[in-house]
């Protein structure tokens, strides 16, 4: 699973939108689930954001934080936009990346964890 936490207004979330994407259209059927979390304070413009990137996967309305309050203390610094977690198979967070990902750096994590059978 990748976690991406996004706002309409950041201009490296945009950037890094249709990349975050394509790894689901690219790797959703090996196993990959992206889920965005949006923080912005309106529904509307988060919805609009996803419309116009043409993001297929969901994304959960977090304005207020309380999601990303739930994560532990230290893994990434919920203040800058954008974050991303990467979690394996086995519910163990395989990297973290604060800023934009991009392509290449998404394929160095994916692919590996992609590849690997549960429990191994």
């Amino acid at each position: 699973m990748l976690i991406n936490a996004w706002a309409s207004w950041c201009g490296p979330c945009r950037a890094e939108a249709p990349e975050l994407a394509l790894a689901q259209k690219t790797w959703g059927s090996r196993g990959l689930t992206v889920l965005g979390l949006d923080n912005d304070s309106s529904r509307a413009a988060g919805l609009a954001f996803q419309k116009s990137f043409h993001l297929a996967y969901p994304s959960l309305h977090d304005p207020s934080g309380r999601q990303a309050l739930r994560l532990p203390r230290g893994l990434v610094n919920t203040q800058v936009m954008p974050y991303t977690i990467v979690v394996d198979r086995e519910g163990k967070v395989a990297a973290t990346r604060m800023g934009a990902v991009t392509r290449t750096q998404l394929v160095k994590v994916l692919e590996p964890l992609l590849l690997a059978k549960p429990g191994s």
